[in-house]
């Protein structure tokens, strides 16, 4: 086996918890134990080999997740004469039920729409920070036992508005009724889930936080604190199956001004946190239909969503690659690799400060000027050595979103759906009701609490940002692939990784996905994620960091299931006009799977 971490010594701290995770790596899959009263942080990994995805076909249309019993359920409702939308729905409802380490009805969650005639659209609505929130008050805790990557708990949870997007996304382009949309999810909470490899890795890495929160203990760990082979039914929920029902019989609403709204205050109130009905109605008005960002690469056009949404960073990183030849993508060589990274490196650079300056790029080695963004970053690129930037002050705080999720779903009508949600940490706050079920988020974790005058600083209302980029590739007017992932400040790039490989080499959707991948992380650890097997070499990490790469993280394989995960999981569904069938792949980098809708009314499913 073979791990590879670089970081320069000032990052020594922050690696920590990663060479912590290396030294465990000979665990097994079905390793567990542990007696509850002297519960360490073990990581419960198993070793895997590189990503080989396997895709699943049909003319009817597919749905890719991270998990079987969702993607199930949402191909289901293709076969049963849903539309993309009702089936992206369905699945994302029954992901809180399934992994509730990434997704639920605390969640944030971004929608991308292509509709059979043509429209693009995007549904969103930025989880906010409550009214009675008290900055200090977060300082205060920061300061004390609990860190953001443990268990913070309800003072940590933005306003939750996830489910009013999917609500508002059913009601304008679905069909089905929010009663049947629901229903999945409920018997999913009542009945648990079999625990697949990479949930227990990371139940392993979680292991103190989850021990500590009733709720997710009695969900998650043994009798004796320890964590469950994988294959063990885990996550049966009669709470949450309670709070589901409710929401079918008087619609979801009912979550943010009625019955579930007054639960969720009481709750808070008497834990410390900062959500009221107040906030909560506040949602109502929140939801956003709105244009996606649209822009060219190669032969085909992407839709994805603006701010506060990673798209930004994609549609800058894009327009600088489609500036160079495609020739320098379609070839192994240590250029493609460092023009990806540095793209995205000075993309993301691009974006904070328009951010900042609302649109205007003032860096004097950029220049001014109503040229894009992009055409005046492509020419600073040379391949011997990375540009070299000023000082920029990174006022704002990517990276929200360590166990962020995709769904894709494409329906044969031509509509397609991209989803992406997060908690803002794996288990969100790691806390919730007794009484709902459902994990609060831990999105208060993206503002920064030092500096109170900068875009960052948790103002009451501030919306949250994330990475967050669900992303539809049309070619010639019709959606030909739907993708997203998770990866933090790294997603767009990831993303890029899969378009560059269908587009400039001519890949197919599964070796799209599997391909080794370079990814840019803006985050405060700026540094390049590269796996390093073939066709990359370990020379590649040498040569970078003679480019000016300073900080590198390389995966090699075999490796461990969280270790594989740091370069995303990328959930996909493609469209082939020549034998109109349609293509999903889930991303064995995080036990993504796809499921392949049957005929019309038909109970056989095709899935890997």
């Amino acid at each position: 086996m073979t791990i590879w971490i670089r970081f320069c010594p000032r990052r020594r701290a922050a690696a920590t918890a990663i060479l912590a995770v290396a030294v465990l790596l000979a665990a097994s899959c079905t390793t567990g134990g542990g007696d509850l009263r002297k519960v360490r942080p073990t990581v419960t990994n198993s070793l895997v080999g590189p990503p080989r995805a396997r895709p699943v076909q049909s003319p009817y249309g597919a749905v890719a997740a991270c998990s079987i019993e969702a993607a199930r359920a949402g191909a289901q409702v293709l076969a049963e004469g849903g539309n993309a939308v009702d089936a992206a729905v369905v699945t994302v409802l029954a992901l809180g039920a399934t992994d509730p380490a990434s997704l639920g009805l605390g969640s944030d969650v971004v929608m991308t729409i292509h509709t059979a005639d043509g429209r693009d659209v995007v549904l969103d609505a930025p989880s906010f920070v409550p009214l009675r929130v008290r900055p200090k008050r977060l300082q205060e805790v920061t300061k004390e036992k609990y860190r953001w990557g443990d268990r913070w708990g309800r003072v940590g949870t933005t306003v939750p508005t996830g489910l009013a997007v999917l609500g508002t996304a059913l009601e304008r382009y679905g069909t089905l009724p929010f009663a049947e949309a629901v229903a999945p999810a409920g018997d999913l909470a009542q009945e648990g889930f079999p625990l697949g490899c990479y949930q227990r890795a990371v139940l392993g890495i979680h292991r103190i936080g989850i021990a500590e929160s009733p709720v997710l203990s009695a969900l998650f760990l043994g009798p004796d604190g320890d964590v469950p082979p994988a294959g063990t039914v885990v996550g049966k929920n009669p709470a949450l199956a309670r709070t589901l029902r409710r929401l079918a019989r008087d619609g979801w609403r009912d979550f943010y001004t009625g019955r579930i709204a007054q639960a969720i205050e009481e709750d808070m109130l008497a834990n410390g946190g900062w959500v009221t009905r107040v906030d909560l109605a506040r949602v109502l008005r929140s939801v956003r239909e709105r244009e996606p960002l649209s822009f060219p690469y190669r032969d085909r056009v992407v839709i994805a969503p603006g701010e506060p949404w990673g798209g930004e960073v994609l549609r800058i990183g894009t327009g600088i690659v489609d500036r160079f030849p495609a020739e320098v993508l379609a070839r192994d060589t240590v250029d493609r690799i460092s023009l990806i990274a540095e793209a995205f490196r000075l993309a993301g650079y691009a974006s904070s400060l328009q951010r900042i300056e609302r649109g205007r790029l003032a860096l004097p080695w950029i220049g001014g000027g109503d040229e894009p963004v992009a055409a005046r970053l492509a020419p600073l690129i040379r391949f011997g050595r990375i540009v070299s930037l000023e000082t920029v002050e990174r006022v704002l705080v990517p990276g929200l979103g360590s166990h962020t999720t995709q769904v894709s779903v494409m329906d044969r009508a031509g509509n397609a759906v991209s989803v992406t949600g997060t908690l803002g940490r794996f288990f969100g706050a790691k806390a919730a009701s007794p009484e709902l079920g459902f994990l609060y988020n831990l999105l208060m974790s993206g503002f920064q609490l030092e500096n109170r005058h900068v875009p960052g600083y948790p103002r009451p209302f501030a919306t949250v940002r994330t990475g967050m980029c669900p992303v539809i590739v049309l070619r010639d007017g019709r959606a030909d692939v739907v993708l997203g992932t998770g990866g933090s400040a790294r997603i767009p790039s990831i993303e890029f990784n899969v378009l560059s490989n269908i587009v400039d080499r001519g890949m197919d959707l599964a070796e799209a996905v599997s391909f080794p991948r370079v990814a840019w992380d803006g985050g405060s650890e700026q540094m390049v994620y590269l796996e390093v097997r073939p066709p990359v070499g370990e020379g590649v990490v040498a040569a970078l960091k003679a480019r000016g790469f300073e900080h590198i993280l390389t995966v090699g394989y075999p490796a461990s299931a969280t270790h594989r995960g740091f370069l995303g999981g990328v959930n996909s569904v493609a469209f082939d006009p020549e034998t109109g069938r349609f293509t999903g792949v889930g991303d064995p980098r995080r036990d993504g799977v796809a499921v392949a809708a049957p005929p019309p009314g038909g109970q056989d499913r095709s899935e890997r």
